[in-house]
């Protein structure tokens, strides 16, 4: 697993005459030499605390021996029953919505390509934490997602989700990880910081 943690880079480039930076890169952790268990960020600490808000883009398969996998996206460690979603999504022809309450995770859907999904598809998502240092808030995530097991209708789902974490106060880490598999190799994923504290 290879990782970049460019946060000293990231906070050297702000000034205080920058009203807005825009998005600065945070870190990339990708699984090129191998299969992971999770990808964290930051690797070792906390998060940076300079920013309003965090998008994290995703490209990721999962190693179960199945067509489809669960991605879960976990804040501050946190596996207490406190994450809500409402999924919309087209699948084929067809729409649906689903939600989920009081969940251990926040549940990015379990549609990801696994190890039985035609050979290189991998699922993508931008996933955006908003509001994700403040200490009165209940962080708020937003996702959109692209997913395919397969290139035949029926298998590709456009996905927008949204969540609350119901807990109050700053998120420290990310956490992404498979529910039944590892992060293939080949996944990866990059985490930037959005608008200047």
């Amino acid at each position: 697993m290879s990782v970049q943690d460019r946060n000293d880079q990231a906070v050297n480039l702000l000034r205080a005459d920058m009203a807005y930076p825009g998005e600065i890169h945070i870190g990339h952790i990708d699984a090129d030499a191998g299969a992971v268990a999770a990808f964290t960020f930051p690797p070792a600490g906390a998060l940076p605390t300079n920013y309003r808000h965090l998008k994290l883009i995703v490209s990721a398969r999962s190693t179960r021996a199945a067509a489809a996998d669960t991605l879960k996206l976990n804040l501050s460690g946190g596996v207490g029953a406190n994450y809500d979603r409402q999924i919309v999504y087209g699948l084929a022809a067809a729409a649906g919505a689903s939600e989920a309450l009081n969940q251990t995770y926040f549940d990015l859907v379990g549609q990801w390509p696994a190890a039985n999904a035609l050979a290189s598809l991998f699922g993508t998502a931008v996933i955006w934490i908003y509001d994700y240092n403040n200490a009165n808030k209940k962080p708020v995530i937003t996702a959109e997602m692209l997913l395919a097991n397969n290139v035949t209708t029926g298998t590709m789902y456009a996905m927008g989700v949204g969540g609350i974490y119901n807990v109050a106060g700053a998120v420290t880490t990310l956490a992404l990880a498979f529910a039944n598999g590892n992060l293939d190799q080949y996944s990866e994923a990059d985490l930037f910081g959005v608008g200047q504290r």
